[in-house]
């Protein structure tokens, strides 16, 4: 199998990696989930790249073979792909209020930890062996940096309001 897929990523590094990238890391994760189908099911006609960007297209189906993967391992679990696709694209939707209600847009995460949870419990059964990736790449490791710098001067932004500077 493809082993360099086979790890489990924990919940809170997930939430973590998405609310400091202010959901640009959800874009990286629907590639990396995507590349895994096309490579899994040997379908060389996705186009991860794409479906990624355009997810509000291709979510319910990323959602739905993530759930069929699991399921063909036992999980015991379901949810709706599409009732799941519309709350993220709702949440991602509300980046477009005004401040500070914009902020409840960096929990567009959510509706996509019931996918994360079936994707953890099919990495589990099928790669036993496999690692769970609670320490972070060098990559990670950068997001979060300049994520959270990032974010402490939007805190400081919007605690100062339109003051002049």
């Amino acid at each position: 199998m493809i082993e360099e897929y086979y790890h489990v990523q924990p919940v809170w590094k997930f939430a973590l990696l998405c609310v400091l990238t202010f959901g640009i890391y959800e874009i990286y994760w629907f590639y990396q989930n995507w590349n895994f189908i096309k490579e899994f099911e040997e379908r060389e006609e996705i186009m991860p790249f794409w479906r990624s960007i355009f997810i509000v297209f291709f979510g319910q189906h990323l959602f739905s073979r993530v759930l069929v993967r699991a399921q063909e391992q036992g999980y015991q679990e379901s949810y709706s792909s599409g009732g799941l696709l519309f709350a993220f694209f709702i949440l991602t939707l509300l980046s477009r209020l005004p401040d500070p209600l914009w902020l409840i847009s960096l929990f567009s995460f959510l509706p996509l930890i019931p996918v994360l949870n079936a994707r953890n419990y099919f990495f589990r059964k099928a790669c036993p062996t496999g690692t769970e990736s609670t320490t972070f790449t060098g990559g990670e490791v950068a997001c979060v940096v300049l994520g959270t710098i990032f974010f402490g001067l939007v805190v400081i932004g919007l605690a100062m309001g339109d003051q002049p500077y």
